[in-house]
């Protein structure tokens, strides 16, 4: 592929406070990828949210100290920035409760978005629970060269048919047992987990597509 342009990569959706007995930490999928990647010498613009209080102000200079553009972090001035009550339940096993309504419900598309063919887009369900950031990602998929889901279910914050269009926006998709045997089931799919993506992957048009197993690892079919 030619470009004028070099390619640029995007992480849409949540960004916050995960609340422990503890305390706090940074949290939300799109952050923890955009950290890495921008660990291993990749430039990625993160797309979110705050709050106009205190934890956005404290979670705009976390990134910093992190390495992390604030550019695309958009403000708020009504609604708090987000944050997620963790309790743990077991071993391994956690249970998240996010509240709502928060400023990343409320994601306006950015000036100098996703341009087109040369940008790669990341991606969750989450964001896509209010109207407002669920048409922002909408434009943003209708742009982008290479759209990667994580999907990252979490209940009650997602609807089957919502869940069902971004996947089919998807050209790569990572999700975890539970959310694969889910989806399988809302295309009426049975069977073992690698015949489950193979089928998936073909009805969605998939290029690729990961499935994490917890401590037994992961699958990947491409």
């Amino acid at each position: 592929m030619t470009t004028d342009h070099p390619s640029r990569i995007f992480s849409f959706g949540e960004l916050l406070w995960d609340v422990f007995e503890s305390g706090r930490k940074p949290g939300g999928a799109p952050l923890n990828f955009t950290y890495h990647m921008a660990k291993m010498g990749q430039t990625i613009r993160l797309l979110s949210r705050v709050g106009a209080d205190e934890p956005g102000r404290s979670l705009l200079e976390h990134l910093r100290r992190m390495g992390i553009s604030a550019e695309t972090i958009q403000v708020d001035p009504g609604f708090p920035t987000g944050t997620v009550q963790v309790t743990r339940k077991g071993p391994e096993e956690w249970d998240f409760e996010i509240l709502q309504p928060v400023a990343w419900d409320f994601i306006e598309p950015e000036p100098d978005g996703v341009r087109g063919s040369e940008d790669w887009l990341v991606f969750g369900s989450l964001a896509s629970r209010n109207p407002v950031s669920a048409a922002t990602l909408e434009g943003m998929l209708e742009r982008v060269g290479v759209a990667i889901c994580d999907l990252n279910l979490r209940h009650p914050h997602f609807h089957r048919e919502r869940v069902l269009l971004l996947l089919e926006r998807a050209n790569l998709v990572k999700l975890n047992e539970q959310e694969l045997i889910l989806v399988a089931g809302w295309c009426g799919l049975t069977g073992e987990n690698t015949r489950l993506m193979e089928r998936l992957s073909r009805r969605f048009g998939w290029a690729c597509c990961i499935v994490t197993r917890g401590p037994k690892g992961s699958c990947l079919w491409e």
